[in-house]
C-alpha cells in the first residue's frame, strides 16, 4: 500500500536526480532494487519519494535487469562498468550537463529509500552559498556519501580520475574535493538507513511505518 508523502518544499527544478541501482547486492543475496516493501519495490519507493523533489530523474541500472523501468532514462556506468558507484555518478553528471537550466545532480542510493521530502531542498540551500562544493547529507554523526548534491562542473575531473585510476571509493573522491555536510537529525529514525542484508528488512518495515 502506498503512503502519501508529507508536505514538501517546492520542486528544485535546477536539480536533476540519479537513482543508483547498479550494484551487485552481494551482501543481500538478491537484487535489492526489486525487493518488496509494503507492496512496492525499493526502486519504486525511491522513485516515488525522489521525483517530487527535483527536475529530471534518471536511473543508473543495467537495462537488462528486472524492473529497469523503461519509462525512465537509463544510464550505464561511465567510462566503463566495474568502477563502483562513482561510475554511476559520472554517467549522471554527463547526462545532466546536456539538460537546460540544470546546475547540480542529486544522488539517491536505491537501498536507502527513506530520505526526507526536503532532502534536495536542504542540500540545494547550502549549494546556493557554496556552488562548487559537493553537499553531503549526514545523520547520527555519519556522512552518507551517496546522499549528495554534485556540481556538474565535476564531470571532467571525475572522468579523468576514473580513467586513470580505476575504481575509487566515493568517500576518497569527496575527500579530494571541496565539500560540505548537512545534518538530518530531526527525524524519529535514520532517514539514510541503508538496507544491506535481509535481516535489516525488519528495521526497514519499522521505518516505513513512521514515514
Amino acid at each position: 500500500m502506498r503512503r502519501p508523502l508529507s508536505s514538501a518544499p517546492a520542486k528544485a527544478s535546477q536539480i536533476a536526480g540519479l537513482i543508483i541501482a547498479g550494484g551487485n547486492s552481494s551482501r543481500f543475496g538478491t537484487d535489492k532494487a526489486i525487493v518488496p516493501l509494503h507492496g512496492e519495490s525499493l526502486l519504486d519507493l525511491c522513485v516515488r519519494r525522489a521525483a517530487p523533489q527535483l527536475g529530471p530523474l534518471a536511473l543508473n541500472r543495467d537495462a537488462r535487469s528486472p524492473d529497469s523501468r523503461a519509462n525512465m532514462v537509463l544510464l550505464q556506468d561511465q567510462p566503463r562498468a566495474g568502477l563502483g558507484p562513482l561510475g554511476g555518478v559520472l554517467a549522471g553528471l554527463e547526462w545532466a550537463r546536456q539538460l537546460d537550466h540544470i546546475t547540480h545532480l542529486a544522488s539517491f542510493a536505491v537501498d536507502a529509500p527513506f530520505f526526507p521530502p526536503d532532502y534536495v531542498a536542504r542540500l540545494f540551500q547550502q549549494a546556493k552559498m557554496q556552488p562548487d562544493h559537493i553537499i553531503t547529507a549526514s545523520s547520527g554523526g555519519r556522512r552518507h556519501y551517496l546522499a549528495s548534491l554534485w556540481p556538474l562542473s565535476l564531470a571532467a575531473d571525475l572522468r579523468q580520475r576514473l580513467e586513470q585510476e580505476g575504481a575509487i571509493a566515493v568517500r576518497a573522491f569527496i575527500a579530494d574535493q571541496k565539500s560540505s555536510e548537512i545534518a538530518f537529525d530531526d527525524q524519529p529514525f535514520d532517514p539514510f538507513f541503508n538496507i544491506n542484508r535481509p535481516e535489516q528488512m525488519a528495521m526497514a518495515e519499522k521505518i516505513y511505518s513512521l514515514l
